[in-house]
């Protein structure tokens, strides 16, 4: 569910940028924290993942 409504944000940022509401400068720094944030999520869904395999 985090990484849908991450997504969902992703869009609105991008319809922004489109719109002029922000610059493509702002989208690009904001892409890149967002492609963390998606890793991190990854991250901690494999290691849940894991943990409920192991129990």
């Amino acid at each position: 569910m985090a990484y849908g409504s991450l997504m969902e944000v992703y869009c609105q940022l991008q319809l922004s940028a489109d719109l002029g509401y922000i610059s493509q400068e702002q989208l690009n720094a904001l892409k890149h924290t967002s492609f963390n944030v998606s890793k991190l999520l990854s991250g901690l869904r494999k290691s849940f993942e894991q943990k409920l395999n192991n129990q």
